[in-house]
């Protein structure tokens, strides 16, 4: 997959790691988009994606993703939820999530990688560990009316 972006995109090709804090690039970058990797890993590792989004923005740059949020739990109650968790499973993750929490649980036989609810509280708690950067949008289920927007911007302290 890397090796196609980099071909077919002119992108230049960064191998990642599954450990964020391992992550670095020899610049920064105007713009950062995640779609759909924040939703499905644990609090930690969530938390150490949003220091490398915030770490690896120029000044003015912009880092966005997407989340799962309260438009979650009625999603999983209305029997139109795709993802093969019980509702044990989510069960826990919503009492997280009701507790500020970002709410986790992995993937049945996929240890590692499951699915996420994110409240905002823990959004603005992880802001608030960064002085250079700042919320400039959240849009509640943005994109494909299911998932949550967030938007930062990195700016000089």
């Amino acid at each position: 997959a890397v090796d196609f972006c980099a071909e077919h995109f002119n992108a230049s090709p960064h191998l990642s790691s599954v450990n964020f804090d391992n992550v670095a690039f020899d610049h920064g970058f105007d713009l950062i988009w995640s779609g759909s990797l924040m939703t499905h890993i644990n609090e930690a590792r969530a938390s150490r994606m949003f220091d490398l989004l915030a770490r690896s923005l120029n000044d003015g740059g912009i880092a966005i993703w997407t989340i799962h949020g309260r438009h979650t739990e009625q999603y999983f109650k209305s029997g139109k939820w795709p993802y093969k968790i019980s509702a044990e499973a989510f069960g826990g993750i919503v009492e997280e999530y009701r507790n500020d929490r970002h709410g986790y649980t992995d993937y049945p036989h996929m240890k590692g990688y499951g699915i996420s609810i994110t409240p905002l509280r823990w959004l603005s708690d992880q802001i608030r560990r960064h002085d250079d950067v700042r919320l400039i949008s959240f849009i509640e289920r943005g994109w494909d009316e299911h998932q949550d927007v967030v938007a930062i911007m990195k700016r000089p302290i």
